[in-house]
């Protein structure tokens, strides 16, 4: 399942139109038969027009995306995944995390942080566990990641275009160097390392 396809040229037009979100939420509707939360609407809104501005800046007007991609056998859903050809025209796809957090704390935890969610501090896993995770998981259950002649090549990313600077140490720090090295973080102010990420692989 997924809730929106079609190529970054169709994304950065229906975004700036202002329509993706209205998109995402009729076929949200038409498959889980409830319309979506205010706050995932909002959060659809703000997260994929900063998407938006890194593909327009990249220049990534001719590959595929996807929106709100199902995992198989979770609940889990894809924030987004664009998929291109590398350098050597190979087939490359990257799993791109969207967080709007503006800051975080740092956790006892292994691989977790605490940020501000529904109101309070929550627990959650640092990004790039999670979508480090995604990776796995996505690459495990769907054959074009590991079948094949020629298996897609899977990267992931996550952006958190709203971060503070000081939180943006806390999420690079040592304690979370396996997870980072899994999936690289970028924050608002690292729009010319997502740029390079994203060309280097599916420009």
């Amino acid at each position: 399942m997924q809730l929106y396809a079609g190529s970054t040229a169709d994304f950065v037009r229906d975004s700036v139109q202002h329509t993706v979100a209205e998109k995402l939420g009729e076929s949200y509707y038409q498959y889980f038969r409830y319309r979506a939360s205010v706050s995932e609407f909002s959060s659809w809104q703000n997260s994929l027009a900063a998407l938006t501005t890194q593909l327009q800046y990249a220049r990534l007007n001719d590959q595929g995306i996807a929106l709100e991609l199902k995992l198989p056998l979770t609940s889990a859903r894809l924030d987004a995944l664009i998929t291109g050809r590398d350098s050597n025209g190979s087939e490359r796809a990257v799993i791109v995390e969207l967080k709007q957090w503006t800051s975080v704390e740092k956790s006892d935890i292994e691989n977790t942080v605490l940020t501000h969610l529904g109101g309070r501090l929550r627990e959650v896993p640092h990004p790039s566990n999670q979508v480090g995770n995604y990776r796995m998981q996505l690459r495990d259950t769907n054959a074009a990641f590991h079948e094949g002649p020629t298996p897609v090549d899977l990267d992931a990313c996550s952006w958190l275009h709203n971060l503070q600077d000081a939180s943006r140490d806390i999420l690079r720090s040592n304690d979370y160097a396996d997870v980072l090295a899994m999936a690289p973080l970028f924050t608002g102010h690292d729009a010319d390392s997502f740029r390079d990420f994203l060309q280097e692989r599916i420009g």
